[in-house]
């Protein structure tokens, strides 16, 4: 996983590119531990959260939380991550 500027880029199965500024929802799936990363006109992303170290996730919501333009919606089970990444 990689920032450059307001792009995401992942190299997993296929290689991905996400513009975060378009970022427009994140959602934690309890039973997988997925994030799921929904964007305006682009496809959703999913990020299993066991496959990262939990600081490079937290650093990932903090960018994300930075870089989005749009009305950012989180699900409330990930909004509780979000507030003790914010204090910390």
């Amino acid at each position: 996983m990689v920032i450059n500027g307001n792009f995401l880029m992942l190299n997993n199965q296929w290689k991905s590119t996400r513009d975060l500024s378009k970022l427009k929802a994140l959602h934690l799936n309890g039973l997988t531990d997925e994030i799921q990363m929904t964007f305006t006109n682009q496809r959703k992303l999913f990020l299993k959260r066991n496959e990262y170290k939990p600081g490079d996730i937290d650093e990932l919501i903090k960018i994300c939380l930075y870089r989005s333009k749009e009305d950012l919606i989180i699900s409330p089970n990930l909004k509780n991550t979000i507030s003790n990444i914010v204090k910390g």
